[in-house]
């Protein structure tokens, strides 16, 4: 993937710039995003929402950037599968720190 490519935003508009470390996530790779913003219903915004922990499990029919992950939180600590876009990662985990995260319930 081009070292330069940004992504735009789909709730904002705004052109995004992915940080190195972002661009080099793979599958097999653990995520975390840190208090995620969500939106629903065309613009409705939920400010107190878990953290999410999450496992890139494949890249198979998607564009750059995005992954099919399963995501854990407290709200679905059995996981449930999703798109994830490399930008709505806050920081990459180790497995050691993925599984901790597990023990603890995912907080």
């Amino acid at each position: 993937m081009d070292q330069q490519q940004s992504f735009i935003n789909l709730l904002t508009g705004q052109a995004v710039e992915p940080a190195e470390w972002q661009l080099a996530l793979a599958v097999g790779d653990y995520y975390l995003n840190d208090r995620p913003v969500v939106a629903i219903n065309g613009g409705m915004f939920l400010d107190d929402v878990p953290n999410i922990y999450g496992e890139i499990v494949s890249s198979e029919g998607c564009r750059p950037g995005m992954f099919i992950t399963r995501g854990y939180s407290q709200w679905c600590p059995e996981g449930e599968l999703g798109l994830f876009h490399i930008c709505e990662a806050t920081r990459q985990l180790t497995a050691d720190e993925f599984e901790a995260a597990r023990k603890e319930g995912w907080t």
